[in-house]
C-alpha cells in the first residue's frame, strides 16, 4: 500500500471522527432530560429499603391523600436498629418538596390562626431537589418518642409536562387536624429491634 492509499484512510478517518463528535454534541445539545424516574411500579416500592432485613418489627404502609381524598401514593413507616424512616413513592404522578413533623403531643403542630398548618416550619423537610417518584426521610432513633405523632405533607404533581398545573399538597393518611385547610397525623410506636440473644432463645417450629 503506498503513501498516498495509506493519506486518503487517514483522511476519511479523520474526517468520520469529525462528524462522529459533531453529532454527539448537536446530539448533546437537543437532549431534553427527564426528571428523576425512580418508579417503584416493577419490583414494590420495598427495593428502595436498603436493608430490608435489618428492619424491626413490621413495616406500616399508608396511603398519600391528594386533597385529602384521591390515593396518589404510598408511604412506608418503619425502623431499624438506629434510625426512623418514611419512604414516600407514587406512580401516578412526581413529588416535590415534601415536609415531616414528629413530636410528642398530639396536634403538635405549626398552625395558622385560622387551624391550617404551616408546613414550611415542620422541623424535617427535603426542599430543592428535582422531583422524583421517591422521597425518603431518614431521622435518628434518639429523636423519636415512645409514641411520636407525626404529619408528612408532599408537593405533588401529576404532569412535569404542564408548566400551569396546580401543584397538589398531598398528606400521608391520618386523623384529621385542623380547621380551615386540615392536617393528617398519625402515630407511630418504635418497632423492638430482637437482640442476637432473644433471637438465639425463640422457640424453633
Amino acid at each position: 500500500m503506498n503513501k498516498k492509499t495509506n493519506f486518503r484512510y487517514f483522511l476519511a478517518g479523520g474526517l468520520i471522527a469529525i462528524a462522529a463528535i459533531a453529532i454527539t454534541v448537536f446530539s448533546c445539545e437537543k437532549q431534553i432530560f427527564s426528571p428523576q424516574t425512580d418508579t417503584a411500579i416493577s419490583d414494590g416500592p420495598t427495593r428502595f429499603i436498603t436493608e430490608p432485613g435489618a428492619v424491626c418489627g413490621k413495616i406500616i404502609n399508608k396511603r398519600i391523600m391528594k386533597n385529602n381524598e384521591t390515593s396518589v401514593g404510598e408511604a412506608l413507616i418503619y425502623n431499624d436498629g438506629m434510625y426512623f424512616y418514611v419512604l414516600l413513592n407514587t406512580d401516578k404522578g412526581y413529588l416535590k418538596d415534601v415536609y415531616m413533623h414528629v413530636s410528642s403531643k398530639y396536634g403538635s403542630l405549626p398552625m395558622t390562626e385560622d387551624g391550617s398548618p404551616i408546613i414550611e416550619e415542620f422541623n424535617h423537610k427535603i426542599v430543592g431537589e428535582r422531583p422524583s417518584n421517591v422521597r425518603k426521610f431518614r431521622i435518628p432513633l434518639r429523636q423519636m418518642f415512645g409514641t411520636s405523632y407525626i404529619s408528612v405533607a408532599a408537593e405533588y404533581v401529576q404532569n412535569l409536562n404542564n408548566s400551569n398545573q396546580k401543584v397538589h399538597i398531598s398528606w400521608v393518611e391520618g386523623k384529621f387536624f385542623g380547621a380551615e385547610k386540615p392536617a393528617q397525623i398519625f402515630d407511630y410506636k418504635k418497632q423492638h429491634c430482637l437482640t442476637d440473644s432473644e433471637i438465639s432463645d425463640a422457640p424453633v417450629e
